[in-house]
């Protein structure tokens, strides 16, 4: 698309940098999907906590989850029969030890010393050896969390837009409140939120009007193409200049916000391989108490190691796409 469409307009878009390779965007994002921690404001009040009251440090969120046991609640509900939970916490955790997502690029490279890896796996076995999650969280699918939450049986959850606002339509608007994840990295993306693309457009190589569809795609940035979206499909389009006023629910304006924040979703910077066999495998491992902090910082770095010596040219490539990113 950089040969086409002028960089001022690409600029406004939001989450390209997972479209980037050999310093050209190569597809646009049409709408967003966040991932904010949603909580249940009549559970923190059960267990003594002020739902209005910010947590923003994970030592405060840790707090939370002991005030919450105490009072016969379940802090966190997530699903993890497959792995993809832990891939959430990575990405919720794992960001916050970097600087940018060239640093994931260069740990699965090999170019980046595995120990520094270490701090957000430390916070994420701590959730589990403190009791934090729910006793079935390797039982259930990622999406059987959701009813779970709805229900009034657990106070927190990681969740998408779409399920925090399901959540406020079966426990009532008031009742459900989002936050970033509270903080205890020290990289600059720690205070980023997470959230990513979920559909791109981009012009196939053989496209015999490459100009036509370059000015089809940016059509749909426009103001009116914006507007429209939003009022068929109710989700935020990846766009920096979408007007916030157009949304009159609260707590979607709240979630709209938060997207239109920097953001990262480290998982669409993995290669699949690596995606299998560290970011899922690890998780598994931790949720079922099989292994440690160490376990899965040692799981992350031979999966990583064997994923560049079986496809050589594959990390030839993710090599190039690691010299930048947007």
């Amino acid at each position: 698309l950089s040969d086409y469409i002028d960089q001022s307009e690409m600029e406004q878009w939001l989450n390209i940098g997972e479209n980037e390779f050999d310093g050209k965007i190569w597809a646009a994002p049409i709408y967003v999907v966040g991932q904010p921690l949603a909580y249940n404001k009549e559970l923190f009040r059960e267990a003594g906590l002020d739902p209005e009251q910010a947590i923003e440090t994970f030592d405060e969120l840790l707090e939370a989850c002991e005030a919450l046991k105490a009072a016969g609640i379940t802090p966190f509900v997530g699903g993890n029969r497959i792995g993809y939970e832990g891939t959430w916490v990575f990405a919720q955790l794992g960001k916050q030890i970097m600087d940018s997502p060239d640093d994931l690029k260069a740990y699965i490279l090999g170019e980046r010393d595995w120990a520094e890896f270490r701090p957000w796996a430390e916070r994420f076995t701590e959730t589990v050896e403190r009791g934090c999650w729910n006793e079935d969280v390797s039982s259930l699918e990622l999406p059987e969390k959701y009813p779970v939450f709805q229900n009034g049986e657990a106070a927190m959850v990681w969740a998408i837009d779409g399920a925090v606002l399901e959540s406020a339509e079966a426990l009532g608007a008031e009742n459900v409140g989002v936050m970033k994840t509270p903080v205890f990295g020290e990289g600059e993306m720690a205070d980023w939120y997470t959230a990513t693309q979920s559909i791109s457009h981009f012009i196939t190589s053989w496209s015999p009007h490459k100009e036509v569809a370059a000015d089809f795609i940016t059509s749909w940035h426009s103001p009116e193409s914006l507007e429209q979206w939003f009022a068929i499909t109710g989700t935020m389009p990846a766009d920096s200049r979408f007007d916030l006023s157009a949304v009159d629910d609260p707590l979607k304006q709240t979630l709209f916000e938060l997207n239109q924040q920097p953001s990262v979703w480290l998982s669409n910077f993995e290669p699949p391989q690596v995606f299998e066999q560290a970011d899922l495998a690890g998780s598994q491992l931790i949720f079922s108490e099989a292994g440690t902090t160490e376990d899965l910082v040692n799981l992350w770095e031979e999966a990583t190691t064997r994923w560049r010596e079986q496809n050589p040219e594959e990390a030839e490539q993710y090599a190039a796409w690691a010299q930048k990113t947007t």
